[in-house]
């Protein structure tokens, strides 16, 4: 965990993500380590509210749309990169990171995340605690479910572990046109 004061880590991240901190999605992810870090915490948007079977007020919830599940899961293979950023300890781990907040930038996937998935997908380098890495890395189980959903691979397997590289490959993460957002289709519910 970064130990910096806040105004210390605000310049830091303006020094490092000049280009993502210009864009709405850069400065939410910024807003949100300030919330954070000050304790204050935010309030979620009525539209993310519920997640149950029924919306606020007794109407029934109108499940995700095909692209909403996508960009759902472009976010979670994000995470799971940025996971394994600090597992492997890649050489180039800085570079790397700002690509991935670059590229989800244009592609406004931060606005998909949720505030705990932002803080992650934001924090810097080497400054995630082991449950965060270890739930980063979790998330590959979900990604593999939502591979299936979209098509993109088989139905994953109860006992073995999902290849992070295969799944994120799937998707099209980093890509210029992801895979994933290129007209994605749900499976039957049946």
């Amino acid at each position: 965990m970064c130990r910096a004061p806040p105004r210390a880590r605000r310049e830091a991240a303006r020094r490092l993500l000049p280009g993502v901190l210009r864009s709405r999605a850069g400065w939410q992810a910024a807003r949100l380590t300030q919330a954070r870090h000050s304790g204050r915490g935010l309030r979620r948007s009525p539209a993310r509210a519920s997640h149950g079977g029924v919306a606020e007020g007794g109407r029934a919830r109108i499940p995700p749309s095909p692209l909403r599940v996508a960009r759902r899961a472009l976010v979670l293979a994000a995470m799971v990169r940025r996971a394994f950023l600090y597992i492997e300890r890649w050489t180039d781990c800085q570079e790397t990171h700002l690509r991935l907040l670059r590229w989800l930038d244009t592609h406004k996937l931060l606005l998909e995340a949720e505030p705990p998935e932002a803080l992650m997908l934001e924090s810097p380098v080497y400054s995630l605690e082991q449950p965060e890495t270890v739930d980063g890395v979790w998330r590959a189980h979900g990604l593999a479910v939502l591979a299936w959903a979209l098509g993109l691979g088989e139905v994953p397997e109860h006992d073995v572990d999902p290849h992070p590289a295969d799944l994120t490959g799937e998707f099209g993460l980093m890509a210029d046109s992801p895979r994933a957002l290129a007209n994605p289709v749900l499976r039957s519910p049946e």
